[in-house]
């Protein structure tokens, strides 16, 4: 029991970090630290190697730098330290390093391990003694911080030691710079999330027989797949009729809801960090509200909109009349503006280390998300229908001269062209915006056959290589298709039904047949939504 309360505070410890108010800075070959305000750097200083004590606590934090002669990752580094040195002792913590804490120790890998160990001292009483320490990886060198102190000591200290994890890092010159990222599912019913990509995180057991969970019904005069819809946890927020609504996703009962004005777009609806956004059709502000009360927080003033929000988990970026605009997420401050270079009307795409859109001269440019400052631009290319964004390249549709249509891949790094994809068959055409993961793409196409008649097919292309995966003939009128980890959801527009295939081979997935007609369908965790009209009323029923 007691071994457990110890793990989960160094649990709770190390997943979050804060300051401390006083410290000295210092460095050793490319070892940089914040020294913090209680303690000091035992003399004298050996080399590959810093030793601090605390000034009123017994705790030592010891930093040793060495070599290997072949390279090492951190969880191997770990498993030689607990077998050597720390023989005996409790192993109660090990695991990799965030990417955070990586990024921000510029090293290469990470890892952290916590181990205790009991003595009985002379009263007859448990003294605990505690370890904590963090392995950073660099090619062949290696870095370990060390703290070891007494469960007794360790409140008092706590802070400190978090103070100099946070400000450890290695290197000369700047130091890198952490962004923190996430993804919000902005617009993934309609066109895809908000990278475009059209990828979702769900896995519904489509080839069970589904059951039925809850269903609801409103009197509303939408009929078609134009009801916007955003999750956050267990809780579905949609807005039909001009009525938002928070709803519960397990039993489909709202939580709250009111009517909008009518100047609001009903169309649009984006979700993150427990705000909802909404944006104005006249006014063209943008409004954050609360995910828990749906009162405004802020608004956003806006000229002209031409562009639909992206997001971070810390800002927004927004193109205003040409010029990209970022802000702070938690408050709506204007943070930068980038008007150097004049954005086109379309989609922008955020990654970890770009801001990526299209200009007037029909490049795409990358802005670094820090600053606003330019990366890098590629060739000019004349769109067919809006790109799509994974985590290593632009996929641009594009027309050259009057009939060539092609897909190119630009590398995300710095803009050059990675692959092209070139049918090379008169009529060829794209079929709808391709839909992406961070490992492949599918795209609908259709080519003009021997007699003169029009043959669609259904294609997975590998994103590294620009390599055909599969390739199987299709049926006209699906629509734009959702990815989720092993399948591909589509909708056939002609007969309104639920078209489900194997991601790996492209083959069709037996299902359960779901209502028809479909007016729209969203999977979403391990359920399927289904949107039907009937008798004037929007029916919505959650299956899993």
């Amino acid at each position: 029991m007691i071994f457990r309360k110890i793990c989960l505070i160094f649990i709770l410890i190390f997943s979050s970090i804060s300051a401390t108010p006083s410290s000295s800075q210092f460095k050793q070959d490319k070892v940089n630290i914040l020294i913090p305000e209680l303690w000091a750097i035992k003399k004298p200083i050996q080399s590959g190697s810093l030793v601090l004590t605390h000034n009123n606590l017994p705790a030592t934090i010891n930093i040793i730098q060495h070599y290997f002669l072949e390279p090492v990752t951190a969880n191997g580094l770990q498993e030689i330290r607990s077998a050597s040195t720390y023989d005996g002792w409790m192993n109660i913590l090990s695991r990799p390093g965030s990417k955070k804490e990586i990024l921000s120790a510029n090293a290469k890998d990470s890892h952290l391990a916590v181990y205790v160990r009991q003595e009985l001292n002379d009263q007859l009483k448990l003294d605990e003694f505690l370890t904590a320490e963090y392995y950073y990886v660099v090619d062949t060198t290696y870095y370990i911080l060390t703290i070891e102190t007494t469960k007794q000591a360790w409140k008092g200290i706590q802070e400190e030691w978090k103070f100099f994890i946070q400000n450890f890092w290695i290197g000369n010159g700047k130091r890198p710079l952490f962004h923190t990222f996430d993804i919000s599912f902005n617009d993934w019913v309609q066109v895809g999330n908000f990278n475009n990509m059209n990828y979702i995180n769900a896995s519904p057991s489509v080839q069970k027989q589904l059951e039925l969970k809850w269903e609801l019904s409103v009197t509303a005069n939408q009929t078609q797949a134009n009801i916007p819809i955003a999750s956050l946890g267990n809780n579905l927020f949609m807005i039909i009729d001009n009525y938002l609504s928070k709803k519960d996703y397990e039993t489909g009962k709202e939580i709250w809801g009111f009517p909008l004005n009518e100047s609001i777009d009903s169309t649009y609806l984006s979700c993150i960090n427990s705000l909802l956004f909404l944006k104005d059709n006249f006014s063209q502000n943008i409004f954050a509200l609360s995910t828990y009360t749906g009162e405004i927080i802020y608004t956003i003033s806006i000229n002209n909109l031409l562009s639909r929000p992206v997001f971070t988990q810390d800002a927004l970026y927004i193109n205003d009349n040409g010029t990209i605009r970022k802000y702070s997420i938690g408050s709506g401050l204007l943070l930068w503006s980038h008007d150097f270079h004049e954005f086109k009307k379309g989609s922008l795409f955020i990654s970890e280390y770009h801001l990526i859109g299209q200009i007037s001269t029909n490049e795409f440019i990358a802005l670094n998300p820090e600053n606003g400052v330019l990366s890098w631009k590629t060739k000019p290319v004349s769109l067919l229908m809006h790109p799509t964004c994974t985590n290593k390249v632009l996929l641009a549709p594009i027309k050259e001269r009057s009939y060539n249509k092609k897909l190119i891949a630009f590398d995300l790094k710095d803009g050059s062209i990675k692959w092209s994809f070139n049918k090379s068959i008169l009529n060829f055409s794209f079929n709808h915006e391709i839909s992406s993961t961070n490992d492949f793409s599918i795209i609908s196409y259709s080519i003009l056959n021997d007699n003169n008649e029009t043959d669609h097919f259904l294609m997975r292309i590998n994103n590294d290589t620009g390599e055909i995966d599969w390739e199987f003939p299709s049926a006209l009128g699906y629509s734009r298709p959702l990815l989720s980890s092993y399948f591909i959801f589509s909708f056939n527009t002609i007969s309104n039904t639920l078209m489900v295939v194997d991601s790996n081979t492209g083959k069709d997935i037996p299902h359960m047949s779901l209502v028809k007609p479909l007016a729209q369908f969203i999977p979403i965790k391990e359920s399927i939504l289904q949107f039907f009209v009937s008798d004037t009323k929007l029916h919505i029923q959650a299956f899993n």
